[in-house]
C-alpha cells in the first residue's frame, strides 16, 4: 500500500510542475507556451538551448513513469540530451 501512495503522490507531483497547481505556483508548459522556435533554439557558447533542457525533462519525466508503472528504469544519460532535429515553429510546437 506504501508503495502505491508513494507512485500516486509521484504522479500527481510530476503532472503538477508540467500543468499547473504545485507549491512553485509555475507550471513548464505555461512557461514555455510563449517561447518561439527561434528563441527555443538559440544556444549560447557553453550552454544549452531551452530546446535541449526542454526535452532532458521529458526524456525524465517518461523514464519516471515507466518507473511508476512497474516496467523499470530504462534510459541513458547521454540520451537524456539528444533531442529529435526540430527545424520549424511547426516542430517545436507539436514538441511542445
Amino acid at each position: 500500500k506504501n508503495t502505491r501512495n508513494i507512485s500516486s503522490l509521484s504522479a500527481r507531483h510530476l503532472s503538477e510542475v508540467c500543468f499547473g497547481g504545485n507549491w512553485t505556483c509555475s507550471a513548464l508548459r505555461a512557461q514555455l507556451e510563449d517561447v518561439s522556435f527561434d528563441e527555443a533554439m538559440h544556444q549560447r557558447p557553453g550552454f544549452m538551448s531551452i530546446a535541449v533542457l526542454s526535452y532532458h525533462v521529458l526524456y525524465y519525466a517518461h523514464m519516471l513513469k515507466d518507473v511508476l508503472e512497474g516496467k523499470g528504469i530504462h534510459g541513458n544519460d547521454e540520451l537524456s540530451f539528444k533531442m529529435p532535429s526540430l527545424l520549424s515553429e511547426q516542430d517545436w510546437h507539436i514538441f511542445l
